[in-house]
């Protein structure tokens, strides 16, 4: 890991774009996806990325959990406007389901191309005055933003080095009365992320979910419903 400074990667771009249709309760979402995410893992920058920062392009793939987050948000009522950070938006699903569902997003990775993609896409399914915007951002260096009402973050805990930053940054850019929803693919790293809030500042719900991709195969993972202790 690199020490004491935010880092931003721009992957290279390699293959023919696919475009993936993801349907969810009342929406149907074209996702621009790369069209082989395996071949970036043998890419020069990649592997050096990796050997400095063990830096891996997992945005590169649409995740069963993006699908649980994106339902759940759907699923949920919002004030209209209501202020949210998705952490980790690789191709950006959950936020754009959150555009949709009609939040302010502000979508964040911190890999550059991810964020392309993630534009691309909420160009092709958000509302035309859909209020949402991306920008870069290492989760292991919390900037100094106004706190959000609503964190959104899918399958960020697969790594165990990556918990206790994200319980930082959770912390850090929370507002005092807000939630960070999180979806988790049943993955070590739930289990692990558990045990890490149960020594923190914040209070921990979890909840069982499902999805169904197009091909009928059913994904089950958790949501967790993460909160600022009362004081």
């Amino acid at each position: 890991m690199v020490e004491g400074n935010p880092q931003v990667y721009r992957s290279p771009r390699r293959g023919i774009d696919r475009v993936e249709i993801v349907k969810l309760p009342g929406h149907t979402f074209q996702i621009t996806c790369p069209g082989d995410a395996n071949l970036l893992l043998d890419d020069p920058y990649v592997t050096e990325a990796f050997n400095r920062d063990e830096f891996m392009p997992y945005w590169a793939d649409l995740w069963p959990a993006s699908r649980m987050l994106a339902a759940a948000v759907l699923a949920t009522p919002w004030p209209t406007g209501t202020r949210a950070l998705e952490v980790g938006c690789g191709l950006g699903l959950a936020g754009v389901a959150g555009l949709c569902a009609g939040l302010d997003v502000t979508l964040t990775d911190y890999d550059i191309t991810a964020l392309e993609y993630a534009q691309t896409n909420i160009a092709a399914n958000a509302p035309p005055d859909a209020q949402g915007r991306c920008m870069p951002l290492d989760w292991r260096f919390p900037p100094k933003l106004e706190p959000f009402p609503l964190i959104l973050a899918a399958d960020v805990v697969y790594e165990e080095r990556h918990i206790a930053p994200l319980v930082n940054l959770i912390t850090t850019l929370l507002a005092p009365d807000g939630m960070c929803m999180l979806s988790d693919p049943n993955r070590a790293g739930g289990d692990r992320l558990t045990r890490a809030l149960t020594n923190s500042a914040l209070s921990h719900e979890k909840r069982a979910t499902a999805v169904t991709d197009e091909d009928g195969t059913r994904h089950e993972g958790t949501l967790h419903f993460i909160r600022h202790l009362k004081k």
